[in-house]
């Protein structure tokens, strides 16, 4: 037999080498793919302390909740949200406000999972802390309003509330932020000395009602006014929530004392206009449009079609003056209860948002408000007429379900083109809005149970934890101006002092 030649050898080594090297290639990195998903699964864990009941618990006690609205005021947001946490079978909730505006009470009867109390009045949250007692997680409603004594009678009666449940109880707090202004200056000094305490202690989440309120707050609001005092928002531990405020309504469209039809059975194209009759929203424009547009349509022999345009107002407040040549095509619902409400802006085929570009007080909702049109049309099935600007600002919406309008075009100019849409495309657009409706409530429903939960493990790893740890805590916080446990904080601290 023929002996190897010196490169067969070469050759033979050569490959064994390669092959050495490629397995101790894949052994380390699967062993470094092994350590790193150790890594990231030990990140998300949530340490406790034994015998401490987890999430998933069967035999752990119910959430207690309180659902605060002390300024008496977004009966929709309040509603949404007492709707959204209902679905959790984990969870009581107690009602406190002043009050049920215009019946707002007769829908959330008719809500999936009904209240079986009804509302208490703010006085009960009161003797309630005062007693000893306190819910897990209190989520106040019209946060800003209810904090500051310049919006709120009763701020003063709830800062001591806090100030009690902060220091003896282990609540968590959920803060609704309906525009981001409202936490600089003025007001924003007394929130921030309601809620830094609550914020270094990681007690504390931010719900915005609109992508861009938060981006506003994120990006504007907490560098310019928070950041110096607090570090970073990631630094300082707040956790930011979005939360679209819509709700199941059982609509009933009825006949609201016009003809539904014009002479020859023509139907009319019904548009509706919805906010204060005072401000945010620019009348003048809308109407001198209308006025134009019509006779432009009159020039072009199209005259019968423009009379088929009806513009609905809901609201309350100073009517705007209306030019005479369309009074016959504009009609006013003042001061409707929520049923009524709801029943009537179902009949329209769209809404108008007929934003002012700056409402009072410098706000505009394109930037850091939420507008209640924008929900409005989602919870009634009403497709808007939207631009890219408000798409991108409402990004929960959907190009699918509005009537699109170009930056140059008029929101009148875009009613009057769906005269040409048809009655079936107008019915397929509201059906549209229906089903994304039917999409935000399911993710809604699966956010609060994650509020709730992550609310319920972080004031599981307090118990016990004293009074002068937590302030301790608080020391670090602002001296480092960084989280020194940028996992779970609270959690760190028990595994060394529990």
């Amino acid at each position: 037999m023929a002996k190897p030649s010196s490169s067969d050898s070469f050759t033979t080594s050569f490959i064994r080498h390669h092959i050495n090297t490629n397995i101790r290639l894949i052994i380390i990195t699967t062993a470094l793919l092994l350590i790193l998903l150790n890594l990231l699964t030990f990140r998300h864990q949530i340490p406790l302390p034994s015998g401490i009941l987890h999430w998933t618990d069967a035999n752990r006690p119910v959430i207690q909740i309180a659902l605060i609205n002390a300024h008496h005021a977004n009966d929709e947001v309040n509603t949404a949200l007492y709707d959204a946490f209902s679905h959790s079978i984990r969870v009581q909730i107690t009602r406190y406000q002043q009050g049920a505006a215009y019946g707002m009470d007769d829908i959330v009867a008719q809500l999936p999972h009904p209240p079986k109390t009804k509302w208490l009045p703010m006085s009960e949250f009161s003797k309630l802390v005062s007693e000893g007692t306190a819910p897990d997680i209190v989520v106040s409603t019209t946060c800003a309003n209810d904090y500051s004594t310049e919006a709120s009678n009763s701020a003063s009666a709830l800062m001591a509330d806090y100030e009690v449940l902060l220091r003896q109880h282990n609540t968590h707090l959920i803060c609704v932020m309906h525009q981001s202004n409202h936490f600089i200056d003025g007001w924003g000094f007394e929130l921030k000395t309601v809620f830094k305490p609550w914020i270094l202690q990681e007690r504390l989440d931010v719900v915005t009602l609109s992508p861009h309120v938060e981006e506003y707050f994120v990006g504007k609001v907490w560098p310019m006014f928070w950041e110096e005092e607090m570090g970073s928002l990631k630094q300082a531990g707040l956790r930011m929530r979005g939360f679209v405020p819509v709700f199941p309504v059982v609509a009933n469209p009825k006949e609201s004392g016009r003809k539904e039809e014009l002479e020859g059975g023509r139907k009319r194209l019904r548009f509706a206009i919805q906010g204060s009759f005072d401000h945010g929203r620019d009348f003048e424009s809308i109407f001198t449009r209308f006025v134009d547009v019509k006779n432009d349509w009159f020039g072009l022999g199209k005259g019968e079609d423009a009379e088929q345009i009806e513009l609905n107002i809901i609201g309350s407040g100073t009517r705007p003056e209306v030019p005479e040549d369309i009074a016959h095509q504009i009609f006013f619902h003042e001061n409707l209860d929520y049923t009524q409400y709801y029943n009537l802006l179902s009949e329209m085929d769209g809404l108008l948002p007929a934003f002012a570009m700056e409402n009072w007080a410098g706000n505009d909702y394109y930037s850091n408000i939420a507008s209640s049109s924008i929900s409005a049309s989602v919870i009634a099935g009403v497709p808007l007429v939207a631009d890219f600007k408000l798409l991108k600002a409402y990004s929960y919406l959907r190009l699918s379900i509005v009537w699109y309008r170009d930056d140059e075009e008029h929101e009148i100019d875009a009613a009057f083109r769906m005269l040409e849409a048809g009655a079936e495309r107008r019915r397929a657009m509201k059906d549209a809005v229906a089903k994304r409706r039917a999409v935000i409530l399911q993710q809604n429903y699966a956010n609060v149970e994650e509020w709730a939960r992550q609310a319920y493990e972080k004031a599981q790893a307090r118990v016990g934890v004293p009074v002068e740890l937590m302030e301790e805590l608080i020391e670090v916080k602002e001296v480092h101006k960084f989280n020194p446990f940028p996992t779970r904080p609270i959690s760190r601290l028990l595994e060394g002092r529990i």
